[in-house]
């Protein structure tokens, strides 16, 4: 569990890096809106997560058991979505990088947020952020908080549709995370959410095509 737990905190924290740099060079005319489509598919999404954390925790109130990490083939199954998660998101900004639009645009405008709704989660369920930013205040002194904060508003100044949107979607879901669900079942509605997001992913293809 621990094992799982410190190779998913390496690769968010990579996945922001890489994030913030391409977002602060790359994708300076990236922008997402939030539409009437991309929001019933979140509210759907996120609808169907929590019946199903409720309902494994509820369950597992009956015998003492409302995790669902318990066993390897889970953790490894919440591994891989998480994996999915990051890759498909890392696809879909190669190929804007590379060509300056990305495939099916009506697609990715209603399933683009969600990668970064879900990845806002994944960060407050698996990064100590408290403890991070705690630490940063004791090493920083004035000067160097100063200088950063300089340093990010002029990215921002940058490039300002694309950080603001992508920051909008990581802290909407930090928020629904944080102040709407329970922190005993944080990891299931995480799970839950990635899976109910790549299971209608699949079916709206399958309709698709």
């Amino acid at each position: 569990m621990e094992r799982m737990k410190k190779q998913i905190q390496v690769l968010l924290l990579l996945t922001v890096l890489v994030l913030s740099g391409c977002s602060c060079l790359s994708l300076s005319t990236w922008s997402l809106m939030l539409n009437q489509n991309c929001f019933y598919y979140l509210v759907g999404m996120l609808l169907l997560a929590s019946i199903g954390a409720g309902l494994n925790y509820y369950k597992g109130q009956q015998n003492q058991y409302y995790s669902v990490f318990k066993e390897d083939s889970k953790q490894f199954l919440y591994t891989l979505l998480l994996l999915v998660n990051v890759l498909g998101l890392a696809l879909i900004i190669i190929e804007y990088v590379l060509t300056g639009r990305a495939t099916g645009e009506e697609f990715v405008e209603v399933f683009l947020p969600s990668f970064f709704f879900l990845f806002g989660i994944d960060l407050l369920v698996f990064l100590p952020i408290q403890k991070y930013l705690y630490g940063l205040k004791k090493i920083l002194g004035k000067k160097q908080v100063c200088f950063i904060s300089g340093l990010a508003i002029l990215i921002v100044l940058r490039n300002p549709w694309s950080i603001l949107s992508i920051t909008f979607y990581i802290a909407l879901g930090m928020l629904f995370l944080g102040l709407l669900v329970p922190k005993v079942i944080r990891w299931e509605v995480s799970f839950y959410s990635h899976l109910m997001r790549d299971i209608l992913l699949v079916l709206f293809l399958l309709f698709l095509f």
